[in-house]
C-alpha cells in the first residue's frame, strides 16, 4: 500500500467511524440500492455534515504534500471515469446531458484549486520581507 493510499483510507475510515452503527444497522432502500453502514449514505444531514466535518479534521492534519497525492489521486479517478460519473449524474437526477456533465466534470477535475493556493511563500526586497500564506477567514 503507497501512502496515498494509506491517506485515504484514514480520511474514509474518520467517516465510517463517524456513523451511528446502531441507527444504520438495519439496511435502508435509497432508490434501489440497499445500503449499510459503510455504504457512505447517512439516515439525516446532520449525520452527513458531522462525517464531513471529522474527515476535514484527519485531512488538515496531513501534511501538504499528502494532500496534494490525495488531489492528484481523485483527479486521475474522476478523468478515467468521466463519461460514468456524468451518465449516472444525468440518470439520478434527470438533469443536463451527458456531454455537458463531461465537460463539466473534467473541467472540475483539471481547474478546481489543490495545495498550491496553501503554500507559503516569501519575498525579500530593499524595504524588507513579506511571508504571505493562506488561512481560513
Amino acid at each position: 500500500m503507497n501512502v496515498t493510499e494509506q491517506s485515504i483510507r484514514e480520511v474514509v475510515e474518520a467517516v465510517v467511524k463517524s456513523i451511528d452503527l446502531e441507527k444504520l444497522a438495519a439496511s435502508v432502500s435509497v432508490t434501489g440500492v440497499t445500503a449499510v453502514a459503510g455504504d457512505g449514505i447517512y439516515m439525516d444531514i446532520n449525520s452527513a455534515v458531522e462525517a464531513a466535518i471529522q474527515a476535514q479534521r484527519v485531512l488538515v492534519s496531513k501534511t501538504l504534500e499528502l494532500r496534494g497525492k490525495i488531489i492528484s489521486a481523485m483527479r486521475e479517478a474522476s478523468l478515467s471515469h468521466l463519461e460514468e460519473l456524468s451518465r449516472l449524474a444525468v440518470e439520478e437526477t434527470g438533469m443536463g446531458n451527458i456531454p455537458d456533465k463531461i465537460v463539466k466534470n473534467r473541467v472540475a477535475a483539471e481547474m478546481t484549486p489543490g495545495v498550491e493556493d496553501l503554500k507559503a511563500f516569501s519575498f525579500r526586497d530593499e524595504r524588507g520581507m513579506t511571508l504571505t500564506y493562506s488561512a481560513p477567514y
